[in-house]
């Protein structure tokens, strides 16, 4: 018979030694008490990092500490997995930005305002950014489709409110304005504007 999970909540401490780039994550308190899990990073190249993790857990069975070492590598293989493919698409992001940071002001036209509301959501790219064209309330609203923090996609964002969240990070913006909405400060990146040129909806850069 599976055992229930253990829904007792957890105290976790993070130490940092930055100048040596390692840190570790130590539970105190509830699952796992006692146990550590100690993360060394190591410059290799500008774009590559070695990753020495150790877990550290307060058993003696052979048994059952093989089960956790494997539950724990399988857990952090994933969450490194996770963050690896996150790196990679906020590069991808940057690298696009300075390729068209210079780029001059450019017109994107989109058809029709009945076509282009048939389409939506839309996701265009201007300048080396995305953004997403929405209805909200019957207006046409565009706004940037990544999220100012660590680049994560608001390509699939649901709007709630005006509202749109980060599924990285959960901040929070509204679309109309890009302003913040959790407190936490940041904005959404300025969108090209919404025009009509001779009967036809476009989008204006600069």
């Amino acid at each position: 018979m599976n055992q229930p999970a253990d829904s007792r909540p957890q105290v976790i401490e993070v130490r940092a030694d930055r100048a040596a780039g390692a840190y570790v994550s130590a539970t105190l308190e509830g699952p796992g008490a006692g146990s550590e899990v100690r993360t060394r990073l190591t410059a290799l190249a500008p774009d590559r990092t070695g990753i020495d993790v150790e877990f550290h857990v307060p058993e003696r069975d052979p048994a059952r500490l093989a089960v956790i070492g494997g539950r724990y590598r399988a857990i952090y293989e994933r969450l490194w997995a996770e963050d690896e493919a996150m790196m990679v698409e906020r590069e991808r992001a940057l690298a696009a930005r300075r390729a068209n940071r210079a780029a001059r002001p450019e017109t994107i036209l989109l058809g029709s305002p009945e076509a282009v509301r048939a389409t939506l959501p839309r996701l265009v790219e201007v300048g080396g950014s995305r953004f997403r064209i929405i209805e909200i309330d019957g207006e046409l609203v565009v706004h940037a489709a990544t999220c100012p923090h660590w680049l994560g996609p608001l390509d699939n964002a649901k709007v709630v409110d005006g509202c749109v969240r980060c599924p990285w990070h959960d901040y929070a913006f509204d679309v109309r304005t890009g302003e913040s909405t959790d407190g936490r400060g940041l904005t959404l990146e300025t969108p090209p504007r919404l025009v009509v040129v001779e009967d036809q909806l476009a989008l204006v850069s600069g």
